[in-house]
This record gives structure tokens, C-alpha cells and sequence, in this order.
């Protein structure tokens, strides 16, 4: 939501002049993701990401939503199915696996 304000000072002899106008907003979309990895423990397949928390510019993140390279379509796809981006647990540690037995055939490059 957009706010505008701007200040004035008061003393026994009248009103002074308005400062500089601001303009705030608040309550806006958060933040871009940053710093996500990936790496794989040795000796597994398995792919652990994770990424920065953004800024919430004044209302809390619901949910991280996931995207995964699907081989067979050619783009990018939800991957709620192997990271579930409003677990609590992936909330909070901004961390997720992804088992490569289950996504081995349709993901990749």
C-alpha cells in the first residue's frame, strides 16, 4: 500500500516550511530469492539446493514455489511434487532435496 508524508515544525511563532515529500510503500511483492546452490553429498545422487531468505517488504513469504527443468516438456515445471515450497521445514531452513532415483527420468538437460 502507498503512503506519502511529509513534515512540518511548530514554535510560538507560526508553522515552518514542509520538509521533502516521502513516498513509502508498503506491503509489496518480496524480494528476489539469491545465492541458491545445489550440490550432492559424495558418493550419492541425491540433489540438495538452497538459496537466500529475500526481503519480505512488509508481509510475510507463504510459500517458495520450486521450479525444475523437465527434459521431456522443455521448460521449467513445478517441483511440489519432490520440494514442497510451503513445508514448514523448507520455509524456515530454505533448504531442499530432491531424490535423483525419483526425478532421474524426467529431469535433467
Amino acid at each position: 500500500m502507498p503512503y506519502r508524508f511529509f513534515v512540518t515544525a511548530r514554535n510560538v511563532y507560526g508553522e515552518g516550511e514542509e520538509s521533502d515529500e516521502l513516498k513509502y510503500e508498503t506491503g509489496t511483492k518480496p524480494g528476489r530469492p539469491d545465492a541458491i546452490s545445489g550440490h550432492n553429498e559424495e558418493g550419492e545422487m541425491d540433489i540438495h539446493i538452497n538459496w537466500l531468505k529475500p526481503s519480505t517488504n512488509g508481509s510475510p513469504i507463504l510459500e517458495y514455489e520450486i521450479q525444475i527443468w523437465n527434459k521431456d516438456q522443455r521448460e521449467f515445471v513445478d517441483a511440489k511434487e519432490e520440494c514442497d515450497g510451503s513445508n514448514q521445514k523448507v520455509m524456515e531452513e530454505m533448504y531442499c532435496e530432491i531424490s535423483s532415483t525419483d526425478a532421474q527420468d524426467k529431469y535433467g538437460y
